[in-house]
Order: structure tokens, then sequence, then C-alpha cells
């Protein structure tokens, strides 16, 4: 009977084993700090959010990329913000802790109430 169980084991054992595939190449973290990701699903129509009154539905050449509004609205503090550029006479801000590449802007709509935009990937 142990017989059977310690065969049974060493054969479980080599199929995971065999089943492994290794772990990813890793590439180097200043690289992925500014690689972009990979898109988890394809948008096949960019269908844009209606903005409050006075917003741009999308805003160009603000870090170098181009952003789209969302439905999402961000209550925080100032303090936790930054200026990231500007979109016409609208200043744009990103999180104190985000580092460009951003992965979102946010621009007031109204005091402590800001829309959020995000990267459109062409």
């Amino acid at each position: 009977m142990e017989r059977r169980t310690a065969i049974a084991v060493l054969i479980f054992t080599a199929a995971g084993v065999a089943g492994c595939n290794g772990f990813p190449t890793l590439i180097p973290a200043e690289e992925a700090r500014v690689q972009p990701p990979k898109p988890l699903v394809q948008q096949t129509q960019r269908v844009p959010t209606e903005p409050p009154a006075g917003l741009p539905v999308e805003i160009t050449g603000v870090a170098g990329r181009n952003w789209l509004i969302t439905a999402t609205r961000h209550t925080v503090p100032a303090s936790a913000l930054r200026p990231a550029g500007s979109a016409g006479a609208r200043p744009v801000y990103t999180f104190a802790w985000d580092e460009p590449p951003y992965d979102r802007l946010l621009v007031p709509v109204t005091p402590g109430v800001y829309a959020e935009y995000r990267e459109v990937w062409q």
C-alpha cells in the first residue's frame, strides 16, 4: 500500500513539474517603468462620455499623449494632486505620487471634485 502511494505521489509530482513552463523573462525595472501595459481588452469603437459643461471630451498633448474623459469623478484634497499641464485655460492635475507616464489626468469640475481622463491607445 505504501509503495502504491509513493508511486502515485511520484507520478503526480512528475506531471506537475512537466506542466510548468517556467517564469516569464524579467525586464529591467527602469524599462518596465516606462513600458506601456499590454491591453486587457481590445476596444473596437470609441464612444466618449458626455462631459460636464465646459470640459473637453478629449485632451491632446498633455504629457505627450492624448486623453479621453471617463465617467469617473474623484473627490480628493488639493494636497494629493500636482500640476501636469493645462488644457486650454483649465489646469490639468495628476496624483502627487504618480510619475510619467501618468495613469490618469484629473481636471477640476467643481472645487474638490475632478473629472478623470485616461490615455487613448491608438
